[in-house]
């Protein structure tokens, strides 16, 4: 199959993705609206000058980094608020191909995803990839997880049109969604649990014997990551006579994470969201024990070995990995056991192609979310076009709909 992955790097995944696809034998063409600053050194086919050459209609072999003129800018602005260049791209990045997969919803080819309704109208196939804050509803959040979210920076909690359209526009035209619920407060359509790519080549797997372990903290977004009150408990558990070494970095590349998490001993990750993401397995893949919030209620298709914390139970819990040298050798190594296990991805490449072939027939999702559908209350009132497209899901996915329609009309969203 010829295979198109883009558009927003999310640690690393879409080279992750391209590679394994590529080794069973499919053509696949990677693209990228801007570099990742933890993987600085990696390459797309499409990058974000390549698509402004591409518009203008001048080469597009020139080496990438050139600073924007002003008519790059207007053209940059045309592509993303219009349809001036819709036909164009149709032509030569929708018709050359025969499955997408969007990384980051909403950031698709067209400006407001208007490609996915062109995508999947010629029977193209679209897997679609959420990933956090890109469907993320701070307030949906708040209201399931009893998480305060009013100090989340700005551009983690825009207004309810904006995440409901984009999840909208994914559950109607999307062939696959891969999610977890810990993002999908909002969410009306079952799908499938996220399991994350890695590329095991890039982890050395090293248990270590220390009675002074080393433990990391490298948090991306230290607001919702809960790093105030991870290194304060550290800090007590210091005072407390517990010796061990903190390891507390910020903006590092991805291979200097790599090396540190390798002579590592534990990683404490987040309090705030739920885990384990890419950091977490990165380090159970490279013999650390990890502790991080994880959501108990989990399938069976999501059961790692990991410390489960919150901000009640981190100090003990963390005080049992620094003191307990069996117990974090033995999640070290069941950590790597479990990560070649799921989160392999050639293993997971497989399962895509072999989860689109299933969808000409009956499929069975790992999710049915219920609590946009139960109990969730909007902080105001809805635009028709929010309700509209609401109801429009609910008919299109959930079997006896009308069971919700009198709660869903009661609190305004539908």
């Amino acid at each position: 199959m010829n295979i198109f992955i883009g558009c927003i790097e999310i640690c690393g995944m879409i080279n992750t993705y391209a590679r394994a696809l590529r080794a069973l034998g499919h053509s696949v063409t990677t693209c990228s609206y801007s570099k990742n600053k933890y993987y600085p050194t990696e390459k797309y086919d499409i990058e974000y000058d390549f698509w402004l050459d591409y518009l203008l209609g001048r080469k597009t072999d020139f080496p990438p980094g050139e600073p924007l003129t002003f008519m790059d800018k207007v053209v940059l602005k045309l592509r993303n608020e219009t349809g001036l260049f819709e036909k164009k791209i149709e032509r030569d990045f929708i018709d050359p191909f025969d499955v997408f997969i969007f990384i980051w919803a909403g950031q698709t080819l067209m400006a407001k995803s208007k490609d996915l309704s062109i995508i999947s109208g010629k029977g193209k196939k679209i897997i679609s990839v959420l990933v956090g804050s890109d469907v993320r509803y701070a307030s949906a959040f708040q209201q399931e997880f009893s998480i305060d979210t009013k100090e989340w920076p700005v551009h983690y909690r825009e207004s309810y049109s904006h995440y409901n359209h984009i999840l909208r526009n994914v559950e109607k035209y999307s062939d696959i969604i891969l999610s977890v619920p810990d993002q999908m407060g909002l969410a009306i359509r079952p799908y499938d649990h996220f399991h994350l790519p890695i590329d095991l080549k890039r982890l050395q797997f090293q248990v270590h014997d220390r009675d002074v372990p080393i433990i990391v903290h490298a948090p991306s977004a230290p607001a919702i990551k809960g790093t105030d009150i991870i290194l304060n408990t550290l800090q007590r558990l210091k005072d407390d006579g517990l010796n061990f070494k903190l390891v507390h970095i910020q903006n590092m590349s991805n291979a200097k994470l790599l090396e540190l998490l390798k002579d590592a001993d534990i990683l404490v990750d987040e309090l705030i969201l739920h885990g384990p993401g890419v950091l977490s397995l990165e380090a159970m893949g490279s013999g650390c024990a990890v502790a991080t919030r994880f959501l108990e209620s989990s399938p069976s298709c999501f059961r790692p070995p990991i410390v489960s914390i919150d901000a009640n139970n981190i100090y003990e819990r963390v005080k049992e990995l620094i003191v307990n040298k069996h117990l974090r050798k033995e999640l070290a190594i069941a950590g790597r056991k479990y990560v070649e296990e799921n989160n392999d991805a050639n293993k997971i490449a497989i399962e895509l192609i072999n989860k689109l072939d299933e969808k000409a027939g009956p499929h069975s999702y790992d999710y049915t979310p219920r609590f946009f559908l139960d109990k969730f209350i909007p902080e105001g009132p809805l635009t028709i076009t929010d309700k509209a497209y609401n109801e429009q899901i609910l008919r299109q996915w959930i079997e006896h709909a009308g069971q919700s329609i009198p709660s869903l009309k009661e609190r305004g969203l539908i």
